[in-house]
């Protein structure tokens, strides 16, 4: 929706630039927003500009703004107010002409009645709001998408005629779709990666192998492909669970990087917000 407001509208040929909030670790939150000077702290080896500047004059999409950190809130609002805003280590600010819209999958109103999100942060974005209803809400709009991803995904991985058959997708109109239209997408990507078939009758949607699937009249690349995606979702989920959906603990305790980490949970259409304590 974000991206079709932006490129359907007068700022379409400038920068749409999106910011997955949950997914941005809390202590480079500051930096990647607003930007930073090079020595402005340890580890700033280079001038980083920011996402607001490099969305001047275009669209900056927060995602999931209801995880931006606490801290952050207040200096989000001098920008959007001001519009001006000052690199880490800078002294000097730089006026931009940036659009913000921000998406969220919690209601706002209890974010704030908890504190989790500042209230003048909310009347401040709170000014033109668009309800999308889930995707179990609306099943029937399920075939067409998932039309428009395998024909994306086809091209991607090398198989243009890849197919989805009515078993699989009716497995997917009876599903709940916790993680909406980006988990669908994910289940389309991964079920065409992981086939050597022209067709899909059947989808994994996050389940264990079962015996009428594991089997050795499949090939056992197919077989072993699915084992291992499986073992990797079941792993993730585990660990997010024990971290709460701290994604830098979690790649700690994983011994990977974040951003391998997030490719991988992005792959498998693993949600950080499901594991965070309300």
């Amino acid at each position: 929706m974000a991206k079709a407001i932006h490129y359907t509208g007068s700022r379409s040929n400038e920068p749409f630039i999106e910011v997955n909030c949950s997914a941005l670790p809390e202590q480079l939150f500051e930096s990647e927003l607003f930007g930073h000077v090079k020595g402005a702290y340890t580890g700033a080896t280079n001038d980083n500009k920011g996402y607001f500047v490099a969305a001047d004059g275009g669209t900056l999409f927060l995602d999931e703004i209801a995880d931006m950190p606490i801290p952050v809130q207040p200096k989000l609002l001098k920008v959007i107010e001001e519009k001006r805003v000052t690199r880490l280590g800078a002294t000097i600010s730089k006026e931009i002409n940036t659009r913000i819209i921000a998406a969220t999958s919690k209601p706002l109103e209890r974010e704030v009645a908890s504190g989790r999100l500042r209230s003048e942060l909310f009347y401040r974005i709170n000014t033109v709001v668009i309800n999308i209803p889930p995707l179990r809400e609306r099943v029937e709009d399920i075939s067409e998408l998932v039309a428009y991803f395998a024909s994306q995904s086809s091209k991607k991985w090398g198989k243009p005629h890849v197919k989805f058959m009515k078993e699989a997708l009716d497995e997917m109109k009876n599903y709940s779709w916790p993680g909406n239209v980006r988990e669908l997408k994910n289940v389309v990507e991964r079920s065409i990666i992981m086939t050597s078939s022209d067709v899909i009758e059947h989808v994994d949607l996050g389940g264990t192998l079962t015996d009428d699937h594991f089997t050795a009249n499949r090939p056992f690349q197919d077989v072993k492909r699915e084992a291992v995606a499986n073992f990797e979702i079941r792993y993730f989920n585990s660990l997010l669970k024990e971290t709460k959906g701290n994604l830098t603990e979690a790649a700690s305790r994983a011994g990977m990087d974040i951003k391998n980490l997030s490719e991988k949970l992005k792959l498998y259409g693993i949600s950080l917000k499901e594991f965070k304590t309300s």
